[in-house]
């Protein structure tokens, strides 16, 4: 019985490693690089000083984004008029620390404070931020439904309205004063 049991504790091991799908929920890498083919999905602003990717795997959503920046990069969610409403995730690098929001606009024009100020929760999963050559990456996924009442609930098939911005600035309550814009993202 002893030889039995350890034979099958290397087969199922060697199950979880030659097939890693098996003990984990579906995750885009999150890296700070974006390769390509990475995301299935890609959509540019600004002459593509602005790019987003994004990929919906099962309940997640994973996202980046590359800004022609050495401040942060942003975007926000489901706004319903101007910034009014947003789900707003933006980050950078200040030195080596990184930095991040996950926050919701509360007025046309903000401010938007922190869920967590809000008495929400901050729903970032795998967050990853790099800044090379002029250039910040933010990567990050989410669930698409998090059970924040500060957070977009998306879903599979829907056509998601969009704000996006940069800064020059490393202080994520600095107004965007480079590119910014709208648009969606079919989901």
């Amino acid at each position: 019985m002893h030889k039995f049991g350890l034979t099958l504790l290397i087969v199922v091991m060697t199950l979880f490693l030659c097939f890693p799908s098996l003990n984990a929920e579906p995750q885009q890498k999150s890296d700070g690089a974006i390769e390509t083919d990475e995301y299935a999905h890609t959509i540019s602003f600004d002459n593509g000083n602005y790019v987003l990717y994004w990929t919906v795997a099962d309940e997640h959503i994973s996202m980046a984004i590359q800004g022609k920046t050495t401040g942060w990069v942003g975007i926000g969610l489901k706004p319903t008029q101007m910034m009014k409403d947003a789900d707003i995730i933006l980050a950078g690098m200040r030195g080596e620390e990184v930095y991040w929001t996950d926050s919701y606009s509360t007025g046309v024009f903000g401010p938007h404070p922190d869920d967590t100020e809000l008495g929400g929760t901050d729903d970032i999963l795998n967050l990853s931020v790099s800044e090379q050559d002029g250039v910040t990456t933010l990567e990050f996924s989410r669930d698409l439904v998090t059970g924040d009442v500060y957070d977009a609930e998306l879903s599979t098939g829907e056509n998601v309205s969009i704000i996006w911005a940069m800064a020059s600035d490393d202080d994520p309550k600095f107004k965007h004063n480079t590119s910014k814009g709208k648009g969606s993202l079919p989901l």
